[in-house]
């Protein structure tokens, strides 16, 4: 498989980044393409925060985080159309779900959702304390789905369901267990 974000050098924001997923999908032709644009325009948080930057500062942050947005559940459609897998990730309570990019997709037959607490997958703080970010995913397998439907924190009112994050210290790839259960190949087929 391939990963392509800024960690890896491919800006998704450029018409070069965006020419080279569009060409690695059609030449790798994942059978899972996972999209998990980042959510931090479209947190309830990020949203109060808004009104500390310029307008010219919003605006441009509002045209990137839609066009990331776009540009993730475009490949998620690709993906589909050509008879492959796809799930979209992002924040339960992410604005982002009522963008009509995403709802279009959402309402197609044969795509499902499901959410679950990230805390049960092995998402911790930089302290090492887990954190439940109850996190919607959509995806067109019931499969994949079904992978998903137990992994909801025991404790609904725990702790660390309300954990903040120092400014830049989010951490957005500490989740082990969710790799290992989105590449356990469940997902051969439809259905």
């Amino acid at each position: 498989g391939f990963c392509h974000d800024l960690e890896t050098g491919v800006d998704m924001l450029t018409f070069p980044g965006r020419a080279r997923m569009w060409a690695d999908i059609d030449t790798f032709a994942p059978r899972l393409l996972v999209s998990s644009p980042p959510c931090a325009w479209f947190s309830k948080l990020e949203n109060l925060n808004q009104y500390h930057y310029s307008p010219e500062v919003r605006r441009q942050r509002r045209q990137d985080a839609i066009c990331l947005l776009d540009f993730g559940i475009a490949c998620c459609t690709r993906n589909h159309l050509a008879g492959r897998l796809f799930a979209h990730e992002h924040l339960q309570t992410a604005t982002s779900w009522q963008e009509d990019s995403v709802r279009a997709p959402a309402s197609c037959p044969g795509v499902v959702s499901v959410d679950f607490d990230q805390c049960i997958v092995g998402l911790r703080s930089p302290d090492g304390k887990p954190i439940r970010r109850r996190t919607h995913l959509l995806a067109n397998s019931l499969k994949v789905q079904s992978a998903f439907l137990d992994l909801q924190c025991p404790l609904q009112n725990c702790a660390h369901s309300n954990h903040w994050f120092e400014p830049g210290r989010a951490p957005l790839f500490i989740l082990p267990g969710l790799h290992t259960i989105v590449l356990q190949g469940p997902f051969v087929s439809f259905g």
